[in-house]
């Protein structure tokens, strides 16, 4: 009776062996692949959830939106409120810049002792990514990603309180309607938002493009709807992720709620 295997025998199993392993090596890699593709992806999806969310309720809670061609300047220094795309501290409301006063959150509460009763102001602007990360203190910093710093903005939010105590700049005219020529909102710095969002033209298809981040409509003098269009563009591992994967951006139109609703000038409790 023989014993053992012979040569042919063993070189046959190591062969067989070799494909079992090359298949579940094949198999093994691709799900790790798939699995961080769909994580980048769910990421990405996250945060473009969170920013729309987050702007779409504050212009729901707007008492007045400025509309599209008008001029601000939020600060006349300072990196974070700088416009990078264009150069300067200069922004004009529309595809690139959107700016709004917000009613206090407590009526009837006197600025001057408690913020609560103060206007607000927000703004959202984009920002190239690599200036924010060659910009950014420690506690606020990104991880550098050369893949995408050069390519890709960053959106930043911009939020201060119309007047602060001793101040005197108020939205409010004697009638209670909006004065938003005041500059009470100035002096302040802006805050990351969300990051890897994608420029008008897609940076590694520059057949793609977006007309806007911001889309508002306007009617009588005041800004009757604010669509938000984003869209999240990333390389990594050498592919290019997107969300939405399909051409257009994620959308999401809302209409400012407190337009029409007059401060109560009769005490000037708002703007002591």
């Amino acid at each position: 009776m023989r014993k053992g295997f012979t040569l042919i025998e063993i070189l046959v199993s190591l062969a067989v062996l070799a494909v079992l392993m090359l298949a579940f090596v094949r198999f093994f890699g691709g799900t790790l692949q798939a699995s961080g593709r769909l994580q980048i992806q769910n990421e990405l999806l996250a945060e473009a959830q969170i920013a729309h969310h987050l702007i779409a309720s504050r212009v729901k809670e707007a008492w007045y939106v400025w509309p599209s061609g008008a001029n601000l300047r939020l600060t006349s220094s300072g990196w974070s409120t700088a416009n990078t795309l264009d150069g300067g501290h200069d922004w004009t409301v529309g595809p690139k810049f959107l700016a709004m006063i917000l009613p206090p959150q407590k009526d009837g509460v006197e600025c001057s002792a408690d913020k609560a009763g103060c206007f607000r102001f927000y703004a959202y602007y984009p920002m190239r990514r690599s200036y924010y990360v060659s910009k950014a203190a420690a506690v606020e910093a990104l991880d550098p990603d050369p893949a995408n710093d050069s390519k890709v903005w960053v959106l930043m939010e911009y939020r201060s309180y119309y007047r602060i105590k001793g101040g005197k700049s108020c939205p409010v005219r004697p009638d209670g309607s909006p004065d938003p020529s005041n500059t009470g909102y100035r002096g302040k710095r802006g805050r990351l938002l969300v990051d890897y969002l994608q420029p008008f033209t897609d940076p590694w298809d520059p057949t793609y493009s977006y007309p806007g981040l911001f889309d508002l409509k306007a009617s009588g003098g005041k800004v009757t709807s604010v669509a938000i269009h984003l869209r999240f563009v990333r390389e990594a591992r050498g592919q290019v992720h997107r969300v939405p994967s399909r051409t257009d951006p994620l959308s999401l139109s809302t209409v400012p709620q407190n337009l029409d609703v007059l401060a109560d000038a009769s005490n000037g409790a708002y703007c002591r």
